[in-house]
């Protein structure tokens, strides 16, 4: 494998950064797992050579070596011409006869942009590539997304984009060598469209954190006092149920206790996804969330995107975590930092399917829980009664369950998965 070259076509941080504004999880992620697949090519004594393509920045320099990584900042979102683009930077490569894709459904810039998607892999395939797909979502039927992408449910727009899900995931996976979800229930999703075997399921990764703030030095930066702190984190969105919590805090938060206090917050650590701006439907959604939260007499703050040197500040200072999505598509990013920091989280039932994985099911009988100890229904005053039911030992509970996940899924082991995938094609 000595001198292979590995070219990944991905958004990407800028220089010294993991979390970054202006682009999405597909960045963080891409980044943790190539520092940390390099890190298990060194203990394998094996030297693949990584290039980047990513997505152009203007104030990050257009190409540069970082942590042995090699980025090149060649294509731009909603550029109609973005594949050609990439199509001219790997002639450059030839020795990169595998091309890694992180594919998130918004990453290149409007819908369209997906109609050209499978025309780009077959120039790949036609060039010899072997391509592997990681697929951070999975959308199988739009009539989940409404309330995200603008449209009726069960409407004509539902019906035609439906067909075209169809017709994209059956060409797109018979045209990829293989494809990487996150979770098992992902691959049993795209099952109809290709060949399991072509299907693998690795986890998403946890990152190490180092220094963590106490709770007390992290409130203080924040000016919080001695609030029972919930977190939502992550960017603004239909589909993670945003609406629905900031609508639930308003209307009941002055109605019930969390272990015996009233005195309880909810911040939303996220702004507005760079991937939807412009979109009148998504300014609409984001702005009637604010006007919420400036009238919940300071019991709901949102602070906007988080730079990266404040989100140990927002997760150290925090009690609980809540991910109220409305569906599952992808493995959350969030849920992984969370897990990060050791914190307990509760989850919506539409993210049931998490806890079929079999990190998470042993995991479970470890910490003497069951999946419904982490799940609320989003409906009625369903989150209300969880948080007046937890108690100092389930939170204890929850806390250990974090810890175990974040161990189980260190991005460590996710790099060695990845090197082995890899060197398997090689």
């Amino acid at each position: 494998m000595d001198h292979t070259t590995i070219a990944v076509i991905t958004s990407y941080p800028r220089i010294g950064q993991i979390h970054g504004e202006g682009t999405v999880g597909v960045a963080s992620y891409a980044k943790n797992t190539l520092l940390a697949t390099v890190k298990a090519a060194k203990k394998e004594k094996v030297s693949p050579n990584i290039v980047v393509l990513a997505e152009r920045r203007e104030e990050t320099p257009h190409k540069y070596t970082e942590e042995g990584i090699e980025v090149r900042r060649v294509w731009k979102r909603g550029n109609p011409f973005v594949f050609l683009q990439l199509l001219q930077e790997l002639v450059k490569f030839p020795s990169a006869q595998t091309v890694l894709i992180e594919f998130e459904l918004s990453m290149f810039g409007h819908f369209a942009m997906l109609f050209l998607f499978p025309v780009f892999l077959l120039f790949l395939k036609l060039m010899n590539k072997r391509i592997i797909l990681i697929a951070h979502q999975v959308v199988s039927d739009i009539n989940e997304m409404v309330g995200h992408v603008g449209i009726g449910e069960g409407s004509l727009q539902a019906i035609v984009i439906n067909t075209f899900i169809g017709i994209f995931y059956s060409l797109t996976l018979r045209l990829v060598h293989t494809t990487i979800v996150f979770e098992q229930f992902l691959k049993e999703k795209l099952q109809r469209f290709a060949r399991l075997s072509k299907i693998v399921v690795i986890p998403h990764g946890v990152e190490q954190y180092e220094n963590i703030p106490t709770k007390e030095n992290a409130r203080k930066r924040l000016r919080l006092g001695d609030e029972f702190v919930i977190l939502y984190f992550g960017f603004i969105a239909w589909y993670k149920g945003t609406d629905w919590i900031v609508k639930q805090f308003s209307e009941f938060s002055n109605q019930f206790t969390v272990q015996g206090r009233k005195n309880i917050k909810l911040i939303i650590a996220g702004g507005a996804n760079p991937n939807h701006k412009g979109k009148q439907h998504y300014e609409e959604y984001v702005s009637k969330i604010y006007t919420t939260a400036k009238n919940s007499h300071e019991r709901i703050q949102i602070a906007g995107f988080v730079n990266e040197e404040v989100i140990a500040d927002y997760f150290a200072a925090t009690d609980i975590v809540v991910l109220p999505y409305r569906t599952a598509m992808s493995s959350s990013g969030p849920l992984a930092i969370a897990y990060s920091f050791g914190k307990p989280v509760l989850l919506s039932d539409s993210l049931a399917d998490y806890f079929n994985t079999r990190e998470m099911k042993e995991i479970l009988i470890q910490t003497g829980l069951s999946r419904e100890s982490f799940l609320f229904p989003m409906q009625g005053h369903s989150f209300e009664k969880l948080m007046s039911g937890i108690t100092a030992q389930k939170l204890t509970k929850l806390t250990n369950f974090s810890r175990s996940m974040a161990d189980a899924r260190s991005f460590d082991k996710i790099g060695d998965m990845m090197l082995k995938l890899v060197i398997s094609y090689v």
